[in-house]
């Protein structure tokens, strides 16, 4: 059970693209407490002309934590709950209790990963997404989401996926990781996020994708977006053991929540 003695504030972490940002809020007032970040630095080089886009996530990962270590140790002690949210659309493959450990200094290690297969990789083709079938959905599928490239994956290269049994966006596999979940947990702005979801029946398209050959079997499990995924198994930088972790959001809906509130508060 998480030590919650004076606790009251809460830790986001924002994954992005080129770098992480970790910040401590007071839910109450909604002031910033302390804020790091880091450049991510994980891209990965390519070929000129290259249609293939991925990061790094063990870059991404020693990023996340060198920016929450750089908080206030006695802030952290004070954090009574952990929010995260990332990049969309991206797609990472690990395999089950084989994907990272702690070190002697008790920082997580990504081991048994794919890279990151990001929003911005334009290996679909408008000609091969033609060859895919129509989600039941109301999001236009494109090149870089999550299902496309599972699809194009299991298709193009199905000796690789193999090595595999998880996937989730980046910020699911960082919720996984510090929750030491089984199975990934995805919220439904994420699931969106891949295409082939439907978000009034808040369920995968899952007859559609196995009578077409998709790897089903990688589909996270969906929970509302105000969902708690776990909790945290160990302490992590002073963050007691036991400390909720929500389920991870999209960066887009994370960034125009703030502006809604405002106009609300403002309208009285």
């Amino acid at each position: 059970m998480a030590r919650n003695c004076g606790r009251r504030f809460v830790l986001g972490i924002d994954v992005g693209t080129t770098s992480v940002k970790a910040t401590i809020i007071d839910p109450t007032t909604k002031a910033i407490i302390d804020s790091q970040w880091r450049q991510t630095q994980a891209e990965k080089s390519c070929e000129s002309g290259s249609l293939v886009n991925e990061q790094d996530p063990s870059r991404i990962c020693t990023a996340l934590q060198h920016a929450v270590s750089m908080l206030k140790k006695e802030q952290l002690l004070r954090v009574s709950a952990i929010g995260i949210c990332g990049q969309m659309h991206g797609v990472v493959l690990w395999k089950c209790r084989e994907a990272w450990s702690r070190n002697d200094f008790r920082r997580y290690e990504l081991e048994n990963t794919s890279q990151l297969i990001t929003w911005q990789d334009l290996r679909c083709s408008g000609e091969f997404l033609r060859t895919l079938p129509n989600p039941d959905s109301h999001l236009r599928l494109s090149t870089g989401h999550g299902c496309a490239t599972l699809f194009w994956l299991q298709r193009n290269m199905p000796e690789f996926i193999l090595q595999y049994d998880r996937a989730g966006t980046i910020q699911d596999l960082v919720v996984t990781m510090l929750c030491e979940l089984n199975q990934p947990i995805m919220s439904v702005q994420n699931a969106a996020s891949w295409g082939y979801f439907n978000t009034v029946k808040n369920k995968w398209n899952t007859k559609i994708l196995r009578k077409h050959g998709f790897p089903v079997h990688f589909l996270p499990e969906v929970r509302e977006s105000d969902s708690v995924a776990g909790e945290l198994v160990e302490d992590w930088y002073g963050i007691p053991q036991g400390t909720p972790v929500m389920v991870a959001l999209g960066d887009m809906q994370c960034s125009v929540m703030p502006a809604l509130q405002d106009e609300h508060d403002a309208g009285g």
